[in-house]
């Protein structure tokens, strides 16, 4: 379990490397330092719409890549 543990969270930081800066930038903003939508919105002067379509994005292919790695098991 420790193993399946260590392999996701490789394969998780290895997708957000993958990510273009500014979508990594924002998922990083959001998901480790809990900045809200508006804040991120402000902080990077784009609109919160972008930030919205920008987390899509990138936890859409978080998502895929966690999927291919559970039905490759």
């Amino acid at each position: 379990a420790q193993l399946e543990y260590e392999e996701l969270q490789m394969l998780i930081q290895h997708t957000l490397q993958k990510l273009p800066e500014r979508r990594l930038r924002i998922f990083k903003m959001h998901r480790m330092e809990a900045k809200k939508y508006t804040e991120i919105a402000t902080l990077l002067s784009i609109s919160v719409k972008t930030v919205e379509a920008e987390m899509t994005k990138a936890l859409r292919v978080l998502r895929a890549e966690v999927d291919n790695y559970i039905r490759g098991r």
